[in-house]
Order: C-alpha cells, then sequence, then structure tokens
C-alpha cells in the first residue's frame, strides 16, 4: 500500500474513534440516564435521576421493607370502567386506599363529583384526578398517594421495595417518569409523598397553581414550585413500552402503560407475585 494512503488512514482512525465514542455516549446518556440533569432553569428544584442499586442481588431475594400505606388516585370513566375493574381483581385486589374517579357513581367502584358527573370528554377527565385530591380526607397513616390511569399496571412487590430504598430525608417528593418535555407521564404513574401532597393539593386550581390543561403537567408544575422537594425520573415507570414477550421485560418494572387487555394484567399479576413470593 502506498504510503500516502497509509498516512491517510493512520490520521483518519484516531478522528473517526473520537467521533464514535461521542455518538455512544450521547446515546447511553439519553438512554439510560433519564431527562433533565441538574438544576430547571428559573426553579428551585433539581431533577434527582434514580437507578436500582448496583449489586447483584436480585429484587427477589433483598430484604422484604415494612410496607408504605399507599392510597391510589386514579383516572377512570364509564367507558373504561372494564380496565379498572380488572385493576382491582389484580394488584390492587387488598390495597386498603383506592378511589377511582369517573364520571359516573357506580356506587361501588368508581365515584364522581357533582361538577364532573355525566362529563365523558378527554378534556372533563383532566380534572377528575385533582379534583378529586382536593375532595378526599385522607387517613393519617397514608405515606404515599399514587396517580395512575386504569390502564397502568403497577407491580406492587416492586413498587414497595423502590419506596423502601428512598431516603427518608427528603420528605417533599415526586416520583415518575419525566418526559422529554420535562414533565411526569400521568400513565406511567405519579408517586407523591404525604407532605408534597399536603402542600401541593391546596394550591391546585389557585394562581399559584393554575390548571395548565392537563393533569400531569398541572401537577408537574405545582411541584416544582414548592421550595426544597425533590422531583426524582426513573425508567422503572414505563410508559408505551416496546411490545412485552418475556417476563424479564416487566418483573423489575414498578408500572407499564398502557395495559388495556384484562387478562394479560392478571398473568402480569400472577407472575410477579410467584416471582417474588407474594
Amino acid at each position: 500500500m502506498p504510503y500516502a494512503a497509509c498516512s491517510t488512514i493512520k490520521n483518519t482512525f484516531p478522528a473517526l474513534l473520537y467521533i464514535l465514542t461521542i455518538c455512544a455516549f450521547l446515546l447511553v446518556e439519553r438512554d439510560l440516564l433519564g431527562p433533565p440533569k441538574g438544576r430547571l432553569p428559573g426553579h428551585a428544584t433539581a431533577w434527582t435521576p434514580w437507578a436500582k442499586p448496583n449489586n447483584t442481588v436480585p429484587w427477589n431475594l433483598m430484604p422484604s421493607p415494612n410496607t408504605p400505606s399507599i392510597a391510589y388516585i386514579i383516572m377512570t370513566s364509564l367507558v373504561t370502567r372494564d380496565l379498572h375493574l380488572s385493576q382491582r381483581r389484580t394488584f390492587l385486589r387488598d390495597a386498603k386506599h383506592v378511589w377511582a374517579f369517573s364520571d359516573v357513581d357506580d356506587g361501588v367502584f368508581t365515584t364522581t363529583l357533582p361538577s364532573l358527573e355525566g362529563k365523558g370528554t378527554w378534556q372533563d377527565a383532566q380534572h377528575r384526578q385533582l379534583r378529586g385530591m382536593q375532595s378526599l380526607h385522607l387517613p393519617l397513616n397514608i405515606d404515599w398517594i399514587f396517580m395512575i390511569d386504569d390502564d397502568t399496571w403497577v407491580n406492587t412487590p416492586v413498587l414497595h421495595r423502590f419506596l423502601s430504598l428512598l431516603p427518608a430525608s427528603l420528605p417533599l417528593m415526586m416520583c415518575g417518569h419525566v418526559t422529554i418535555n420535562s414533565r411526569y407521564n400521568g400513565g406511567a404513574g405519579i408517586l407523591i409523598s404525604r407532605p408534597l401532597f399536603d402542600t401541593i393539593v391546596p394550591k391546585l386550581y389557585t394562581e399559584q397553581c393554575p390548571f395548565l390543561g392537563v393533569n400531569d403537567d398541572t401537577v408537574t408544575a405545582c411541584a416544582r414550585s414548592v421550595p426544597n422537594a425533590t422531583l426524582m425520573h426513573s425508567s422503572a415507570f414505563q410508559y408505551y413500552p416496546k411490545p412485552i414477550d418475556y417476563a424479564n421485560q416487566f418483573v423489575d418494572q414498578i408500572t407499564i402503560h398502557p395495559v388495556k387487555d384484562p387478562e394479560f394484567m392478571q398473568a402480569m399479576t400472577a407472575t410477579v407475585n410467584e416471582f417474588y413470593k407474594t
């Protein structure tokens, strides 16, 4: 091979390697670390990424934590009532605190408010959880409030382990999946600590926390306005996942959204209950 050709290859290779390294870094940052980092412009609240402990101990072999007291606040409707009933039959079967806000009151599983009764549009649905939370008088022993949709599946054993790993020194906390537009995805679930819940709920629909057209946008912005609040991102809260073919694609997730097949929801719940021996 001529010397000039060898010299060109020799000079090009380091540059190509550098470009590939930068691209790989950007991909890892985007896919694994999760957006965004640091402080959001104009806000005193920092996004805090979270990852499972870096060890080889499977979730099912980790010490079983004290079960926290969780209140589930669910957005549902008359049209999708069967999805919520599937939740009740599966992962919510033993849950003690469940409120499902709908456009109808069925007298058993779903309730509504006078201002929302008979209003079944998507725009109306954005108010159900927010207005519903303002109407509640939660028991004092509730530690966490979990906002989910009626097509959200929750892996309760992993949820309990996740909560047991959160630092008690950060009482004002919100957890979920932060999307590329820096808000939580409500379908993936929004976990709110009781102190933060008690702080933001009275502010909803006021000048401090105006309604922004979508429930998860509104809750995110309101939490960001609270001094010393910690907003945590974790990819364990999953929305619009790739097609699930194997159990290992969901056994270590906290949520999967959407799950619109009742039989699939039942199979997923049975699988994690067996895996974690609950």
